[in-house]
């Protein structure tokens, strides 16, 4: 890793010039760069006769379906080893294999249910760390790397030949273990679908302007309007709004009120009650977070937010039937954005949920002393070795936890597809899952979950736009047949993936001085 001395020298370098107490690295650019291309091929795909709707929504169920909740929770294990400690693990696919044949082993070989045959997936990951790192992390960076690339091929051969049949059931794989993770699915049978109404519409669009504004606001600070509209106030002020408009609405959620309409100072709902008494409840906890009651240690510039979140809750929710009286779209409007049968939804909440835990996780070690080790390991391990840290034992834990994640990522992925196959875990998948990382901003806690959702977006939306284009001849046949688009969707990728590693290696969330990495 590089030396103390150089990432100073590094740091001051990046650092030079910049205002004070301005983000020399604002992510913002990116983010219009993503939004311009979003609109050109829109467009494109209007012109040449293919609605862009269904692009967009295709992409969007895929950015935020099962497949997206793998990625992150692999690439939130590799942001564990390569973000945090600096270990450069390339066969994070060797954790995914075990994970899914362990459950997979577990509930179709052994007879388990579910959760013991999940313990054996963690049980084969600690194993698995232990094995690649005994032998490897007192060694260069790049002899890990090395070995766990070969890991994970080794094993994906070792579990595909005829002798391993009995275990793994070889070449074809095992299937049918997934019937006790349907079989608790509290989801009644059914179709259900995520929406825009006419209000959300009409909310979404007042709060992008606002946001506009704001980050216009932030980017020109010494604008006389910018100091007039006090942007970090004005972001809790916008938060409470919308918290407000949407209470202000009518809350239906555990409403201990019996329905009907009722007389006080106006004739109004039940929920609309119910909606008033907890945005009432909110208001309060936030404006005595701003008088500082309730948390030790609160900052000044937390307590104006607090403050100015509590005025917008409170405001927004008395005067929320006038905000919804102006709004111009039609009461019948709907437009649905992603649809679910009761299985997909189900793992689809099961996936992401195991997400926000992992993300928590991973929020609260850091926080603790063994992160401040570990990401002291990644600036100079020698350093943290003359203070008396054992480097070797703070890799070893790192490595683990962060395989355990990969491993129950690939048990995840296993349960949604229905099947394990050794032929599914290629080597591409955990340089998928380092674009991912490196999209999303490494060392970052949600940098994988940003980076995995804007991926699969990007992914399934050039999929769609080069199979609809090719389907109505705007693309020369030759080279964007049916069998070719997949291989080409990825070719745009790996190009996008050059550009950012050239002109912001950071990704979306990440700081440039944490990637001024030199693996020696």
């Amino acid at each position: 890793m590089t030396s103390t001395t150089q990432r100073s020298d590094q740091q001051a370098t990046v650092g030079a010039g910049a205002p004070r107490g301005r983000r020399t690295d604002s992510p913002w650019g990116l983010v219009a760069v993503l939004v311009a291309l979003l609109l050109v091929v829109m467009v494109a795909a209007e012109m040449i006769g293919v609605r862009s709707q269904a692009i967009f929504v295709e992409a969007l169920r895929v950015a935020t379906g099962p497949s997206a909740a793998v990625y992150a929770l692999v690439a939130i294990g590799l942001n564990m080893h390569f973000g945090y400690t600096g270990l450069l693990n390339f066969g994070q696919v060797g954790f995914m294999l075990v994970g899914a044949y362990g459950i997979a082993i577990g509930v179709a070989i052994l007879g388990w249910s579910l959760w013991p045959a999940l313990l054996l997936s963690v049980l084969f990951a600690v194993a698995l760390a232990l094995l690649l790192g005994i032998p490897t992390l007192r060694l260069r960076a790049d002899y890990l790397a090395i070995t766990t690339i070969a890991a994970a091929e080794i094993l994906r051969f070792v579990f595909r030949v005829r002798q391993a049949r009995p275990v793994t059931g070889g070449v074809r794989g095992l299937f049918g273990f997934t019937g006790d993770f349907y079989r608790v699915n509290p989801i009644p049978t059914g179709e259900y679908a995520v929406a825009l109404t006419q209000r959300t519409l009409w909310v979404l669009l007042l709060a992008a302007l606002a946001a506009a504004v704001l980050v216009l606001a932030s980017r020109m600070a010494g604008a006389w309007w910018a100091r007039a509209v006090q942007p970090q106030r004005a972001w809790g002020a916008l938060a409470g709004t919308l918290v407000g408009l949407w209470l202000g609405a009518g809350l239906t959620v555990l409403n201990p009120i019996p329905a009907g309409r009722y007389r006080l100072l106006v004739t109004t709902t039940h929920a609309r009650i119910w909606g008033l008494v907890v945005a009432a409840l909110i208001a309060g906890a936030l404006a005595a977070l701003a008088r500082g009651h309730g948390r030790r240690g609160l900052t000044e510039r937390r307590q104006s937010l607090a403050g100015a979140a509590a005025v917008g809750v409170a405001a927004a929710a008395v005067l929320a039937p006038a905000f919804y009286a102006v709004n111009p779209f039609p009461d019948d409007y709907l437009f649905a954005l992603l649809r679910f049968s009761e299985r997909r939804l189900w793992v689809v909440l099961v996936g992401w949920s195991l997400v926000a835990l992992a993300c928590l996780f991973v929020w609260a070690l850091m926080r603790s002393p063994w992160g401040r080790v570990v990401k002291s390991i990644r600036e100079d391990e020698d350093a943290a070795r003359s203070l008396g840290k054992n480097v070797f034992s703070y890799k070893m834990q790192s490595l683990v936890i962060g395989g355990v994640m990969g491993a129950i990522g690939g048990a995840l992925l296993a349960l949604t597809i229905q099947t394990v196959q050794p032929d599914t875990f290629l080597p591409q998948l955990t340089f998928f899952a380092y674009t991912v990382l490196i999209l999303g901003g490494a060392a970052r806690i949600l940098g994988p979950v940003v980076g995995s959702v804007v991926f699969w977006f990007i992914v399934a939306g050039v999929d769609g736009f080069l199979r609809r284009a090719a389907a109505v001849g705007a693309l020369p046949e030759q080279y964007f047949h049916a069998g070719s688009i997949g291989a080409v969707r990825f070719a745009f990728v790996g190009v996008g993936l050059m550009l950012l590693m050239i002109y912001r290696p950071q990704g979306l969330l990440g700081d440039r001085r944490e990637m001024q990495l030199d693996v020696q």
